[in-house]
């Protein structure tokens, strides 16, 4: 029963295996492109990645070959314009990019030309850009000031100059928006608590740490309640929330299992009415955990790298009643895994590079029907690719409601679907071998003796399932 049970499994990971495609191979061969940061502006998704040639420049995609391409070689030569920190404001794609002259500083492209809105540091100094935030008309952003290396909030509406927000205040780490409020790390001397700024004033929340710097940072909005990281000088840096109050600002579990030691809760995800992230209690590593905002139920939701040994999981992504993200347990690599909540229902979703090496998924974005994603399959590098969005949450309803039969058969198979179904067949080796429509629920595959996986749709939901040929 082992020996099917393994059987099965491998069939279907490469039946999953043949609905990742590669997009594009922009830096052709062996060596990796590294697209990252991807965004939807304008119809096309836009990231950055380089060729090989020409450095790290701003790329867009229409989700083909051929609509991969290039926006600007805006950094001429072999090196890199490295665009990062995207926000689309102002019907504009506002981004942190540095041409060799002005340093990193801030840019737009409106869909036609890459332009230099803002240069905070005059010269070739970097103020370096990053944290974007739209709220209302405004954009807000952390940048150093023109004068030193300290970090100050700036404000614009996408016409006018950025200006700072009260000088007076340094900013840590990065900034959240939660209702028409920042949330933040700010200090007008030395010693970082929680504020909030209002575009105009900043108000100190809670002093965290009353005998030095609570340091909050890793901050994430559900749209209630901000999550983040802070010490409070005596539990380590722990599991946090605020409403933006005094009152509603409180740790919500002590997690590491040693007297102030650092869980350093990170990567926040909303997903079902809960929250998903990673953390260390101190013996079982940087794990799954989740939480409902109080301390009983703030739990590991599974040990994916047994023991003290860290899976480390980020890059979360919701789709279709499932959580996914990438971790790492040893023994498959960095992969793409899937959560449903439960323990029983977290494991590996896709083995994108076989074996113990890592595909080190990233940036995966729904867009025009299909999700897309930046990881590397072992032969052609980090690289620009795509998942059959049918794969993913895939529906178990229509797996348990539907059944095809007999099984194994000679290729002749009934089911009880009454409206009939789109299918396609596959061998173990993930190669498509038929394909059609069963308007009457009915298939006569005529297909050798073997191991077969049958994907199948009704309506917009698919499943697939596992079918023996014996013709004798």
């Amino acid at each position: 029963m082992k020996k099917i049970s393994i059987l099965i499994s491998t069939v279907s990971s490469l039946f999953i295996f043949s609905q990742v495609t590669l997009v594009k191979d922009i830096n052709p061969g062996t060596s990796n492109s590294n697209p990252g940061l991807t965004i939807e502006y304008n119809g096309s998704l836009y990231f950055k990645a380089s060729d090989g040639t020409n450095g790290t420049e701003l790329w867009k995609s229409d989700g083909t070959t051929s609509g991969t391409v290039m926006v600007s070689d805006y950094r001429s030569g072999s090196a890199s314009f490295n665009p990062q920190q995207f926000v689309v404001f102002d019907n504009k794609l506002f981004f942190q990019g540095n041409d060799g002259t002005n340093g990193a500083e801030v840019y737009t492209y409106d869909g036609t030309t890459i332009s230099l809105f803002a240069d905070l540091k005059t010269g070739s100094g970097s103020s370096v850009p990053q944290n974007f935030e739209v709220i209302g008309s405004n954009l807000y952003f952390k940048a150093q000031e023109a004068t030193s290396t300290n970090n100050k909030i700036y404000k614009t509406d996408g016409t006018a100059a950025p200006t700072v927000i009260d000088p007076t205040y340094n900013i840590a780490f990065g900034i959240e928006k939660l209702g028409t409020d920042l949330i933040l790390s700010a200090s007008p001397s030395n010693s970082y608590q929680l504020y909030k700024c209002d575009g105009t004033t900043y108000t100190l929340i809670k002093t965290i740490n009353p005998s030095g710097s609570a340091s909050p940072t890793n901050f994430y909005s559900d749209g209630n309640k901000v999550y983040f990281s802070a010490d409070d000088g005596t539990n380590g840096k722990e599991l946090w929330a605020t409403d933006g109050t005094s009152a509603g600002t409180a740790m919500i579990k002590d997690i590491s299992s040693s007297p102030g030691a650092d869980s350093s809760p990170n990567h926040f995800f909303s997903f079902n009415g809960k929250i998903y992230f990673s953390a260390n209690d101190g013996t079982n590593g940087t794990e799954l955990w989740v939480t409902d905002g109080t301390d009983a139920g703030t739990s590991m939701l599974k040990d994916i790298n047994v023991g003290s040994g860290n899976s480390n999981p980020s890059d979360f992504f919701a789709y279709n009643g499932k959580l996914y993200f990438t971790a790492n347990d040893t023994t498959n690599g960095n992969e793409l895994w899937e959560t449903d909540g439960t323990n029983a229902g977290t494991k590996l979703f896709l083995d994108i590079n076989p074996g113990s090496a890592s595909s080190s998924p990233t940036d995966l974005i729904l867009f025009n029907g299909e999700v897309f994603l930046n990881t590397n399959d072992g032969t052609v590098g980090k690289e620009f690719y795509k998942i059959d969005s049918s794969v993913l949450g895939t529906a178990d309803g229509i797996a348990k409601q539907t059944s095809f039969y007999p099984n194994p058969s000679n290729g002749k198979l009934f089911s009880n679907a009454k409206k009939g179904f789109i299918y396609q067949v596959y061998d173990v080796k993930g190669a498509l071998l038929k394909s059609g429509k069963s308007t009457a629920g009915n298939l006569n595959l005529n297909l050798p003796d073997g191991i077969y996986i049958l994907k199948y749709t009704i309506g917009e939901k698919s499943a697939a399932t596992k079918i023996v040929i014996k013709n004798k």
